[in-house]
């Protein structure tokens, strides 16, 4: 019962959001309406809960296209309302550096590939303002990096150094990160970092590209382990649900399970894919027609829904990660001692400013007390 994410059990704003998630499929938007239509709704707590996950947008176009905008009082409206038309902008603005960009690559014959909202916006979403964006994600073949590099300090992009001296000594950095005014790049050359619990065979993504995107296969793929890989820093944003089932349902007949079943065996990622399949298939009647089975699978499924049972309650804390913290396996590839104790107390001190405000919800004693386990690990 403790892994359950017992859904019968929520609040009425956690049902809200629960359904909203689902608000794709019609059952679940039919559902919604409902449950908007027939109980009070602390809209202030709903809002500030959305913006949080990326979800402010969702519910603005949802109350609007049924024509219940009604059941939210002026001043809450006028919040989601002015929030939807703030992500409008931003999100135009992004996307028209992101062409700018795929234009002077292709001109220099190199190929790019969007990732998650830089794919979302320009391939999937008919409203772009459903889509907050904090960067542009790109991913480059390994060959072409140093061309990549130079066309983006051309176009006035700064790289942005790695969170640490150690993690660039050490090829830590799965991608780079460049700023210009309002636009971030993160220029991958791997769907995960080198130190990540799941690893995948990058060349087999580029040989199965569409066009100028991934697959649908593989952006499915790179969307579940984006997620389990986030949750083992605590930053997960619903949102990504919302991407996730929309995707899924929209293309659901034309998805490629078997490559999706057989990809994840051959990668070891089933314990990364499977666990959201399945919650998806049950908790908001998508068909998945593939079932992974992997050694601690079930653990794997429970520990998923208890995560996410906690996010939507706002009980982080009690959130389940993997054993393995980040920190403890980068510290596995930092060879030296004293750069591993150097390492340490550089994410407890950050230098760079950009990485400060990046990662401002990270206090000292947070910090202090992930360090301390990661301690008690390599002891």
């Amino acid at each position: 019962m403790y892994y359950n994410s017992e859904i019968e059990n929520f609040s009425i704003d956690e049902k809200l959001i629960f359904l909203l998630i689902g608000s794709s499929i019609e059952k679940h938007d039919f559902a919604l309406k409902n449950h908007i239509e027939t109980n009070s709704v602390d809209w202030e707590k709903i809002i500030l809960f959305c913006s949080e996950h990326g979800l402010t947008s969702i519910l603005y176009k949802y109350l609007k296209s049924r024509n219940i905008t009604n059941l939210i009082d002026n001043v809450n409206l006028e919040k989601i309302k002015s929030y939807y038309y703030y992500t409008l902008k931003n999100t135009v603005v992004k996307q028209e550096y992101f062409n700018k960009i795929q234009k002077v690559f292709s001109e220099s014959h190199i190929e790019i590939l969007p990732l998650k909202g830089s794919y979302l916006i320009n391939n999937h979403y008919d409203d772009v303002g459903l889509r907050p964006m904090s960067d542009i994600d790109i991913l480059i073949e390994e060959n072409n990096l140093l061309k990549a590099k130079q066309i983006l300090y051309n176009l006035g992009y700064t790289l942005i150094p790695a969170r640490t001296s150690i993690e660039e000594k050490y090829g830590l950095q799965y991608n780079l990160q460049f700023s210009k005014k309002d636009s971030f790049i993160e220029l991958h050359r791997n769907i995960t970092p080198p130190y990540s619990n799941y690893n995948l065979n990058i060349d087999e993504f580029w040989k199965r590209k569409d066009k100028s995107n991934l697959s649908i296969e593989n952006h499915i793929i790179h969307f579940c382990v984006h997620y389990n890989f986030n949750v083992n820093n605590r930053l997960v944003r619903l949102g990504w649900f919302y991407d996730i089932i929309s995707v899924i349902s929209k293309n659901e007949t034309v998805i490629d399970w078997k490559y999706i079943s057989e990809f994840c065996i051959k990668n070891n990622l089933i314990n990364a894919v499977n666990p959201i399949l399945k919650f998806l298939n049950k908790n908001y009647n998508i068909n998945i027609p593939i079932n992974l089975k992997a050694i601690n699978s079930e653990e794997y499924e429970k520990r998923f829904n208890h995560n996410f049972s906690c996010v939507l309650k706002k009980e982080n804390s009690k959130m389940i990660v993997e054993k393995n913290l980040n920190y403890s396996l980068k510290l596995k590839l930092i060879t030296k001692w004293i750069d591993k104790i150097r390492y340490l107390f550089q994410l407890i001190f950050p230098q760079k400013k950009y990485m400060v405000y990046k990662h401002k919800k990270f206090i000292i004693n947070g910090y202090i007390k992930e360090l301390m386990s990661v301690f008690q690990k390599i002891n």
